[in-house]
């Protein structure tokens, strides 16, 4: 048996301070076995705000795109902090993450609809943005002002290559590549 199986095993102990702790410890660790996934996944479930927020931050720091069933229920939880450790766990995962949300916006509550338009701001790109578009286009005002929230502030607190309009093709290069070298002046006549 191996160290990370061992730390795993207390994901399943009685004493809630040893699942944090090895929730704690499989987030610095950063293992990506299918069986650290699933058992931390399996933490989401008990209700316990402290675990769920530790296993959460431990599963964004591995990326698993396979606990993202567990996840998503979190981006309407009523503590703030799993709340913001789900969003940060969807982001994680990445693209893999855009069907999932796409699916899940319609039937969204207005708190995790917040989150989904955090996390699709975060992500970014010609996908989360026509997802959050076709989010806004079947919610109320509020939801469409709070979607635009989140994108302003993606977008003050993104440098100046990321502020690129969002369905630009990131293949196109710089307008030097598009229009090719620059070509020496025709001379000129002396006369």
């Amino acid at each position: 048996m191996s160290d990370v199986d061992k730390v795993v095993r207390f994901l399943s102990c009685d004493a809630i301070e040893n699942r944090i702790a090895a929730a704690i410890v499989l987030g610095e660790l950063r293992p990506r076995g299918a069986g650290v996934v699933d058992a931390l996944a399996g933490a989401l479930d008990g209700g316990i705000a402290p675990l769920q927020t530790r296993a959460l931050a431990a599963l964004a720091r591995i990326g698993a795109p396979r606990a993202l069933p567990k996840i998503l229920p979190l981006l309407a939880a009523r503590e703030a902090d799993v709340r913001q450790a789900a969003v940060e766990a969807t982001i994680a995962v990445g693209d893999a993450a855009l069907p999932v949300l796409r699916e899940r916006l319609p039937h969204a509550t207005a708190e995790e609809r917040r989150s989904i338009d955090a996390v699709l701001a975060a992500l970014g790109g010609r996908g989360a943005f026509h997802v959050l578009l076709e989010g806004l286009a079947g919610s109320d005002a509020e939801a469409a002002n709070a979607a635009a929230i989140a994108v302003r502030q993606r977008v003050r607190g993104a440098d100046a290559r990321q502020r690129r309009t969002p369905t630009s093709s990131r293949r196109r290069g710089s307008w030097r590549e598009r229009r090719g070298p620059r070509r020496a002046p025709p001379p000129s006549p002396r006369g």
